[in-house]
């Protein structure tokens, strides 16, 4: 019996989980060019590297402190990191308990009660057969599910992969947060260096419009060229409350991506000077990036849970079996439950 038993546990209903496969044609797929290299703004060369993986803390290639900075600053006060690392937790804690019907389980139980026995219960009307007395039990019972069809065993494979549903998840709330940072740095050093240029072709204009004004006064201009040099300047002018908008709210994205309150945030002013392009770029085959990225795999254990749960279903609909003890005392008084 026991070796029958030990063979039927060896099973587990529903199919074993296989990742699906690669499509069998390949219409992207071409020769990739050799590692070459690119002229760069600041005069270095760049150079492509293959190097199969993009690491995780790939904005260090633009060489920028107060960018390093921000990112670091990001990850440590976001509430999405920290929602996410809390759902990592709560998966783990959902596995832990799930492997815990692998153990025998021990239960225990204690009762004091007091009770009256009457003789007339009995038919007998005599005050001698009237009794007041203590009932004291204690109770010890072991069970232990024997998962003949692998139902527990489904389980606990479909809790470890949505643990691993939410590990990809924090990962890719990690590569969300650090990507959207850096954009928006790079989105600001952009606009500071426009809001710049535009402050010079300003300054620009409106020396020459001190210029001609004066020409005016002497007679050597038009009144028509001043004229046109004031709509030039005023359109200028009228270019800077736009970028300043745009400065303002990349200035509010980054506070709210790295956990703080825009009035309370101190905006770094990113220039496009400060950031360098990285001599060597990491170039990996898309094929390489599939298998690398968070939601994809995220979107894999949720397939690999799911197809768990078809061995518990299939399971459940095979007989189960469940080994139980059970030890009671029962006494009139405490010393006795260990007699």
């Amino acid at each position: 019996m026991l070796v029958v038993l030990g063979l039927l546990a060896g099973c587990a209903a529903g199919p074993d989980y296989a990742p699906p496969p690669a499509p069998d044609d390949a219409p992207g797929l071409v020769a990739g060019p050799e590692p070459r290299r690119t002229a760069a703004a600041d005069g270095i060369r760049q150079v492509f590297r293959r190097t199969g993986q993009v690491q995780a803390d790939w904005y260090r290639l633009f060489r920028s402190p107060e960018l390093n900075r921000l990112v670091r600053d990001a990850l440590a006060n976001s509430p999405t990191l920290r929602g996410a690392r809390a759902r990592l937790q709560a998966a783990r804690a959902d596995l832990e308990a799930t492997r815990a019907g692998l153990f025998p389980q021990l239960e225990g139980r204690a009762s004091a009660r007091r009770q009256k026995v009457n003789g007339r219960e009995f038919g007998i009307d005599n005050p001698l057969f009237s009794n007041l007395f203590n009932l004291y039990e204690g109770e010890l019972s072991l069970g232990y599910d024997v998962d003949l069809a692998g139902e527990l065993r489904r389980a606990i494979e479909s809790e470890a992969a949505r643990l691993t549903h939410e590990h990809y998840r924090l990962l890719d709330a990690y590569l969300t947060l650090t990507n959207n940072v850096v954009a928006t740095a790079l989105a600001q050093a952009g606009v500071n260096a426009q809001i710049e240029a535009v402050e010079q072709i300003i300054e620009i204009r409106a020396a020459n419009l001190a210029l001609l004004e004066q020409r005016e006064r002497l007679g050597a201009s038009a009144r028509a060229d001043v004229l046109q040099a004031k709509a030039a300047l005023a359109a200028t002018r009228a270019r800077l409350p736009a970028l300043e908008k745009q400065r303002t709210i990349a200035s509010h994205r980054l506070a709210q991506l790295t956990g703080h309150r825009p009035g309370e945030f101190d905006t770094p002013a990113f220039a496009l000077d400060d950031l360098r392009l990285p001599r060597e770029l990491p170039v990996s085959l898309p094929s390489d990036l599939v298998r690398q990225r968070p939601d994809i795999l995220a979107a894999q254990s949720l397939l690999h849970a799911a197809n768990a749960q078809v061995g518990v279903a299939a399971a459940r609909r095979l007989p189960q079996l469940r080994l139980t003890a059970t030890y009671t005392r029962v006494a009139l008084e405490p010393g006795g439950l260990t007699d």
